[in-house]
């Protein structure tokens, strides 16, 4: 029986799991949409964008690992 509750619990986690991944993979791409327009705008520092675009692109590869 306890086995069972476990994975249960597993099953559970897995799909938060799964549903955060999910969201977090959205908000990042919103992130990239916002930067590549604002890269448009001369005023701002291009290198600030790419550092922050190479912020996004670690994350992701970071939920592949996880």
């Amino acid at each position: 029986m306890r086995v069972l509750a476990e994975l249960f619990q597993l099953e559970i986690l897995s799909r938060h799991k799964t549903k955060f991944t999910i969201v977090f993979t959205e908000v990042l791409q919103m992130q990239r949409e916002y930067l590549t327009e604002l890269n448009k705008d001369h005023k701002i520092d291009e290198e600030i964008i790419r550092q922050q675009l190479y912020q996004i692109d670690l994350e992701e590869e970071r939920l592949k690992i996880v």
